[in-house]
């Protein structure tokens, strides 16, 4: 398993491990013939899994790009004050 620095990855990781069981669940739900509580179930399971991917792919260049304009903008004032 990779590691990012943060540990999120990590943690994305096992909460991933957790939807698993709950699409294992509703699967179950449907053979057993409550529908409702497996339509529940997957839905949170894809709207949550699917959240959390999108946030520890996206998350590490987004913290690049603000880093990068946090760094051009005191740039810019130490210029100024020079």
């Amino acid at each position: 398993m990779v590691r990012h620095r943060s540990g999120r990855l990590e943690l994305s990781f096992h909460i991933a491990f957790i939807f698993l069981f709950l699409n294992l669940a509703a699967s179950f739900a449907i053979i057993k013939g409550t529908f409702f509580f497996s339509c529940l179930l997957g839905w949170i399971s894809e709207r949550y899994s699917v959240a959390i991917i999108l946030q520890s792919h996206k998350a590490k260049p987004a913290e690049e790009k603000a880093r990068k304009k946090y760094k051009r903008e005191c740039r810019d004032i130490s210029y100024l004050l020079h």
